[in-house]
């Protein structure tokens, strides 16, 4: 018995062929014929890979673009399901991530060989735990089954990464140097992508925060001088933003007495507040007066 056909490939691709006004006979090419074309856009038939790069080309879009505008036309709760994570979580909506938890134990225990299922209730849980919800602390066996994965697999995909970005908070100190020092010098020869570095440089500056923060301060200069080496433009101002901020951070760790270290923090958060993101300016607000009345006790 054949495979259900997913109609909406070719939906995705007719509506962004159309979106460019181009003509179906346009995307004609020597594997990928005027009738496949009709049949695929239609949802009767699906296609090769070969064919899709093929089509895709002839529309002058990438296959992330495809991809993303797919998930967008789907709505599937897997196809979406990252957006909707970081949607609830800087929404502070604790009741949406609860329920897409609940929606994954459910496929957890309908697919319980489906490992990803079981790797995104982990980090579901930790972002519930870093709201505040501390009943969803981990299980020694699920921090054991997150250091695994990442220590055994060779390519870090988008996945792996955002996984570990999400989940550096539950992990001890000597696996996150671990961890950390694996992403940043991988090799990643099939998936060195625009994203998948974003992320990694996200990965670094995560991690040093949390160092910083129990004064573990030794690794942390070359988390900065590989984010500072890999920000390659203008563009990466989150990057740049969180950058400067953590070296002030570390700074004040260093002197602590030292007013223009104090100051170097201020500024940041006044930085943030000028550009109106004070959301922003209030959590580095609050982190760095607790970092101060630790200091100070």
């Amino acid at each position: 018995m054949s495979e259900k056909t997913d109609k909406n490939l070719g939906k995705t691709f007719k509506t962004l062929r159309e979106s460019k006004d181009i003509p179906s006979k346009q995307v004609v090419s020597d594997n990928f014929s005027y009738p496949q074309i009709m049949k695929f856009e239609k949802g009767d038939s699906s296609i090769s890979v070969e064919k899709l790069f093929s089509g895709l080309s002839s529309i002058n879009l990438s296959l992330e673009e495809f991809q993303y505008a797919y998930n967008e036309i789907s709505d599937t709760n897997d196809n979406n399901l990252s957006d909707k994570i970081v949607r609830a979580f800087h929404r502070g909506n604790t009741s949406e991530l609860e329920s897409i938890l609940r929606e994954i134990q459910k496929k957890t225990k309908l697919f319980p060989e489906q490992k990803s299922y079981k790797l995104i209730q982990i980090e579901i849980k930790t972002i519930l735990q870093e709201m505040g919800e501390k009943s969803y602390k981990l299980t020694k066996g699920e921090i054991a089954a997150l250091t695994n994965h990442l220590q055994i697999i060779k390519e870090w995909s988008y996945f792996e990464i955002w996984l570990f970005v999400n989940c550096v908070t539950v992990l001890d100190n000597k696996r996150l140097e671990n961890l950390v020092g694996r992403l940043m010098h991988s090799s990643r020869n099939y998936l060195e992508t625009e994203k998948n570095r974003q992320l990694t440089n996200l990965a670094a500056l995560n991690v040093a925060s949390v160092f910083i923060n129990s004064d573990y301060l030794e690794p942390v200069p070359a988390y900065f001088k590989y984010v500072d080496e890999h920000i390659k433009s203008d563009f990466q101002l989150y990057e740049k933003v969180d950058l400067t901020y953590l070296k002030a951070l570390f700074n004040y760790k260093k002197k602590p007495k030292d007013p223009e270290a104090t100051e170097a923090v201020y500024s940041c958060v006044k930085a943030m507040e000028f550009f109106q993101a004070f959301d922003t300016a209030k959590q580095m607000k609050v982190e760095f007066e607790a970092m101060r009345t630790k200091s100070q006790i």
